[in-house]
């Protein structure tokens, strides 16, 4: 039954073989059915394959399972009869694809030979990843080689620390966390694609091993190695800085997209300020000319004149502070224009068009100027104007929502500490939920029933009152919700 390896005790022909075996310049080792490496000789030794060692411990998983059925296919054949081919991807100390004549020796033991590895000494190897390690170790990018399915080859230190794994560089354990799922790593993802076939680009939106969300560009390079093997090099530069700063151009060029528009209603409501006043005019005219002749209209056409006059009279009033409102907007493209202007018109200007939504609503309306009624402070007040309505309305909608029918109100607190002016807007509506307070000033989020609100306008309240070099907070409970807006005050 074939030729039993035991070197002792053993005759001339049995000690020839043991001297081809050990000065073989081929890599050559003998396994047991186990996996276990019985025998190995000194070029197999350069690459960790040493006696007692298991064999299927140094491949993946898939491999040294087709592996182990050619193995158990040779088995049912007779020793020295027929050899099969057995291919790995990788061992520790080298990065290309092996292929290995197996035979059976006998009932137990099989015959391994490679006449590839003698190509490449250890210390080809050893200097290349030496190189490597030098090189790559000082990168700040994530650095990577990948095999055909997905297996690291080897990675910087970068990579470790990125996985968190900075003080292990266990680059099998590495893989096993991958193949488990325990962690990804940014362009590895050989699982679902094959090896690019020439040098790509792509960015990627990953998280580290805490859970922070990282921007990647993720370079990958083919790379051809010999005997077929082909692996990819794989480059992660950190581009979160970059994307931060995009975000920001984006924010920039959407507040430039906002002036713009408010620059343009300040030019319609010019237009219809002027379109407005003319037809005021003359209404105005004509009243004062009825005024003038009423001694000419009998008793009876006296009193439905005089209620007409009282009717149109309380409209020219409305359409006046209208007017105002407009003028103000319009004057000057105020949207970019920074003014000097007292705390109390500011306020004043913003609920002159919101006195009748609060007498159609019952809500009341307290202010409280503290004795700052002249305080000035320096700012755009059409953007002041926007913020605050916006506020302002949002409390109102709060009341309504509450379906409170009693004691309705809203209430202005202004207060001065150092160069700062308050202004504490309060309402006794719905209180604003614990989940929903770290939300409350997100961009489309809103509270209120589908079709009531945008979720903007708290949204661009905050950004025009920060861009005032500002601050807004608030503070609910059940009985009041307060917003505070704290600017700073000449």
């Amino acid at each position: 039954m074939g030729h039993t390896l035991t070197f002792e005790n053993s005759n001339q022909n049995d000690l020839n073989f043991f001297y081809f075996f050990q000065n073989s310049k081929y890599p050559l080792f003998i396994l047991k059915k186990n996996g276990i490496i019985l025998k190995a000789n000194s070029a197999a030794n350069k690459y960790n394959l040493k006696e007692n060692t298991d064999l299927f411990a140094f491949v993946i998983e898939l491999e040294a399972q087709q592996a182990k059925e050619k193995l158990k296919k040779l088995e049912n054949e007779e020793p020295l009869s027929l050899s099969v081919k057995i291919d790995f991807s990788s061992f520790p100390n080298f990065l290309l694809q092996t292929s290995w004549k197996v035979i059976l020796l006998d009932a137990e033991h099989f015959a391994f030979s490679c006449e590839e590895l003698h190509q490449y000494s250890p210390e080809d190897f050893l200097l290349h990843k030496g190189l490597m390690r030098i090189i790559f170790d000082s990168d700040p990018n994530l650095i990577g080689i990948v095999n055909r399915i997905g297996h690291y080859l080897f990675v910087n230190k970068a990579l470790y620390d990125f996985a968190g794994k900075n003080n292990e560089n266990n680059i099998e354990k590495l893989n096993k966390l991958i193949e488990e799922g325990e962690i990804s790593l940014p362009g590895n993802d050989l699982h679902d694609k094959e090896i690019v076939q020439n040098p790509i680009s792509e960015v990627e939106l990953t998280t580290d091993h805490s859970g922070n969300p990282i921007w990647f560009e993720n370079t990958k390079v083919p790379i051809q190695l010999p005997f077929g093997e082909q692996v990819q090099l794989i480059i992660s530069k950190n581009l979160t800085k970059w994307k931060v700063t995009e975000k920001k151009l984006e924010d920039i060029h959407e507040v430039l997209d906002y002036y713009r528009k408010i620059s343009y209603l300040g030019e319609i409501l010019a237009k219809t300020a002027v379109d407005l006043r003319n037809p005021l005019t003359l209404i105005l005219n004509f009243m004062n000319n009825v005024r003038q002749n009423k001694n000419e209209i009998n008793t009876l056409e006296l009193d439905t004149v005089q209620i007409s006059l009282q009717t149109i009279d309380s409209f020219i009033e409305k359409i006046e502070k209208s007017f105002r409102v407009m003028r103000s907007i319009a004057k000057n493209n105020v949207s970019v224009r920074v003014e000097n202007i007292k705390i109390s018109d500011l306020i004043s200007n913003t609920l002159n068009v919101l006195i009748d939504k609060l007498k159609a609503f019952d809500i009341k309306l307290n202010i409280n100027y503290s004795g700052l009624e002249e305080q000035e402070i320096s700012c755009q007040p059409i953007n002041f104007n926007i913020a605050f309505r916006f506020l302002f309305l949002n409390s109102i909608d709060s009341i309504i929502i509450s379906q409170t029918n009693e004691n309705r109100l809203i209430e202005i607190n202004i207060s001065k500490k150092e160069k700062r002016i308050s202004i504490d807007l309060s309402n006794n509506g719905a209180q604003i939920l614990e989940e929903y307070k770290n939300k409350i000033f997100e961009p489309f989020f809103t509270t209120k029933p589908t079709g009531k609100g945008s979720g903007l306008s708290l949204n661009i309240a905050k950004n025009i009152i920060e861009q005032m070099n500002g601050t807004i907070t608030f503070q609910s409970n059940e009985k009041k919700t307060t917003f505070t807006i704290e600017l700073p005050c000449l």
